[in-house]
């Protein structure tokens, strides 16, 4: 199974991505590609509501759900997954470890958008 994850740097476009995949989604067929909790799981590991020791109940839960709809893939967004501005990106490497532990069984694909310096410090006024 393949797992695409969307790491959302911050003003590059991420709501727009999220946005999309939650209208199209049901377009796509689930068989083709699960997009299942997107930002709320970035959030969740972030705000350390999730931590590793809880990935072993997740992971039979994430099978189970793509064995439900058939899907071959699954696809994941969120800013969170790249962790806080405001905090130095501090989060981004227990992140990093929870989403490797968590998919330790997929062809993982990260897909990051940058935005450059300038336009990015602009966005923030």
């Amino acid at each position: 199974m393949k797992a695409y994850i969307h790491i959302g740097t911050h003003k590059a476009g991420s709501t727009t991505i999220q946005d999309y995949f939650s209208q199209a989604a049901p377009l796509f067929g689930d068989k083709l590609l699960y997009y299942p909790f997107g930002y709320n799981l970035a959030q969740k590991i972030r705000d350390k509501e999730l931590t590793i020791r809880m990935i072993p109940r997740m992971i039979p839960s994430l099978e189970e759900d793509l064995t439900k709809t058939g899907a071959k893939s699954v696809f994941l967004s969120g800013e969170a997954f790249f962790g806080d501005y405001n905090s130095a990106y501090s989060e981004a490497y227990p992140i990093a470890r929870f989403v490797e532990a968590l998919f330790s069984n997929f062809e993982v694909y990260i897909i990051v958008l940058f935005r450059s310096q300038p336009n990015f410090y602009e966005s923030m006024y």
